[in-house]
């Protein structure tokens, strides 16, 4: 009976599970998640979850069907995030949309399969919709809904991954998002605003190949482990940004680029992260990226390379409890650097706290607040007074854009295991840095399942 029920089964949710897509914590947590479904489904305590309101999945084991995939090597897991906000006050008119995002992935474990031992393959698939708030009422540059773009069905990663034995290796090849393992944090999935979720939003606008889901690219990536306390990546990634056409759906293979490529690099502490360390955990990190290939200024002309660099940090500076809680207080800060003569945003940067735990015996909840500011290339200002002094539109308009800003603030309620809703408020100050278009006060919620 299973082996019939598990084909349609599959296709079911394959097909239930593309209506939106996901959202970027979905793809870049993969390895996490599939862990610890794999752990779950293993112990079988998804077995004693009869209640629905304290399963940790929404459709617990799909019917016996994770279970019997385990026992081959395979998880599956899938998720739907749903974003409605409105701007009541601001913007260029006031409105309400909702984005939706529903995604499907699978890892097999090769070493249960094969025998290869460390070896993986993982792919997933999306389906996303919905208006977005920022495009169609605010104006803005940093959309306000961190599920919108690639409003398709469309196929995301697909790679082969090998990890050596002692944990100390690990690389992928195949397709991949850059922001899955380059410029995130776990911390930045805690806002709703497309300014700090998944990644500091001013990379996309500076670097338009720099890939992130749903839109992969051809990669090779590596980290390395030199010692328990640090961390070392290095990757490179064919630049073209043609492929994340919607028409394509995930499926234009071609190496081809029209950005050269990109090399990629990060150098991280992990401070007071060891088993035996009793002190507050942090991360520091620097990282730097190098593209080939033609890059078009703001004046006119054309220069071979770009680059940018940027630097993370976040601290717990609180924790109630013991050295194995979770809960207290953890701010962190990114800041992104590039050339100003030929990148829209040439500095960036996010800041904010993250607080688990605020309210009494509500030990699960998350309450987040952060601000997100990009400045315009003063190189782009002067081009746009130019156009203005001469009485003609250029092709960057003839107004001076000086810089935006975001201010957010929300309160995670987690609600069951599988269920989080996210009141979120965000405040946009000079809209696309205009100041002609009046600040916007957005409301609204986020609401996460996991299937």
């Amino acid at each position: 009976m299973m082996n019939r029920l598990l084909p349609v089964t599959l296709l079911f949710l394959s097909l239930f599970s593309s209506v939106y897509g996901a959202y970027t914590k979905f793809s870049a947590l993969s390895e996490e998640r599939h862990e610890e479904l794999a752990e779950h489904i293993s112990s079988g305590d998804h077995k004693k979850e009869t209640s629905l309101l304290k399963r940790k999945h929404l459709l617990g084991g799909w019917g016996g069907v994770r279970e019997w995939l385990l026992e081959r090597g395979i998880t599956t897991t899938s998720s739907y995030v749903n974003d409605a906000l409105g701007n009541p006050l601001g913007g260029e008119s006031q409105g309400f949309t909702q984005t939706g995002s529903w995604g499907l992935d699978f890892r097999a474990d090769l070493k249960k399969i094969f025998g290869w031992c460390g070896a993986e393959f993982y792919t997933s698939v999306l389906w996303r919709s919905g208006t977005s708030l920022s495009k169609k009422f605010i104006g803005n540059q940093f959309p306000v809904q961190q599920v919108y773009g690639g409003q398709t069905v469309r196929l995301n990663e697909v790679y082969f991954q090998q990890r050596l034995p002692k944990g100390d290796f690990m690389c992928q090849i195949g397709r991949l998002d850059a922001g899955n393992h380059f410029l995130q944090n776990p911390l930045y999935y805690k806002f709703v605003s497309n300014a700090f979720c998944g990644n500091p939003i001013g990379v996309f606008f500076n670097f338009p190949a720099f890939t992130a889901y749903p839109n992969p690219t051809w990669a090779a990536y590596m980290e390395v482990k030199p010692t328990p306390k640090f961390l070392v990546k290095f990757a490179v990634f064919n630049a073209n940004n043609r492929i994340f056409k919607n028409a394509y759906h995930g499926l234009n293979f071609t190496f081809d680029n029209n950005f050269g490529v990109q090399w990629i690099t990060e150098w991280g502490y992990l401070h007071q992260q060891q088993k035996e360390d009793r002190g507050l955990p942090g991360n520091y990190k620097v990282g730097a990226m190098y593209q080939t290939g033609t890059v078009a200024l703001f004046d006119g002309g054309t220069v071979r390379g770009n680059y940018f660099w940027y630097l993370h940090v976040d601290q717990m500076i609180y924790r109630k409890g013991g050295p194995e809680s979770k809960l207290g207080a953890t701010p962190f800060a990114v800041v992104l650097l590039t050339q100003n003569d030929r990148n829209l945003f040439p500095v960036f940067f996010t800041t904010g706290l993250v607080y688990k735990g605020l309210i009494p015996k509500r030990e699960k909840d998350d309450t987040t607040f952060g601000v997100a500011y990009g400045s315009y290339s003063s190189s782009l200002r002067k081009v746009q007074r130019e156009s203005r002094m001469r009485g003609v539109v250029g092709p960057f308009g003839d107004k001076s854009q000086n810089y935006e800003m975001v201010i957010e603030l929300n309160h995670w309620f987690q609600v069951t295991p599988w269920l989080s809703i996210i009141p979120d408020m965000q405040y946009i100050i000079k809209p696309r840095g205009l100041s002609d278009v009046p600040n916007a006060l957005v409301f609204g919620a986020e609401i996460e399942i996991e299937i």
